[in-house]
């Protein structure tokens, strides 16, 4: 199995209500601020997941809150998702 040199890094969260963006709670509301949130994660999903096959490199997500399983369920499967430890 080929290894890549280059290994590409996102954290992130899962999008839950009242647990994701607090601080724009006041401004948004829970439910936007959420929605906020995962619309800005998946565009960086989605670029990170384009410039690593572009690069040939590797791409984990580590990520709190949730399980792999919701994560890949939010924003797509084809990413390596890890939970985010300590």
């Amino acid at each position: 199995m080929l290894t890549p040199a280059e290994h590409l890094l996102i954290f992130a969260r899962l999008p839950e209500p009242g647990k994701t963006k607090t601080r724009l709670i006041d401004a948004f509301g829970s439910q936007r601020a959420t929605e906020l949130y995962r619309a800005l994660a998946q565009h960086t999903l989605d670029m990170a997941c384009r410039f690593a096959s572009q690069r040939g490199c590797r791409l984990t997500t580590y990520f709190s809150g949730g399980s792999s399983s919701a994560m890949a369920a939010e924003f797509g499967g084809e990413n390596d998702y890890r939970e985010q430890q300590g």
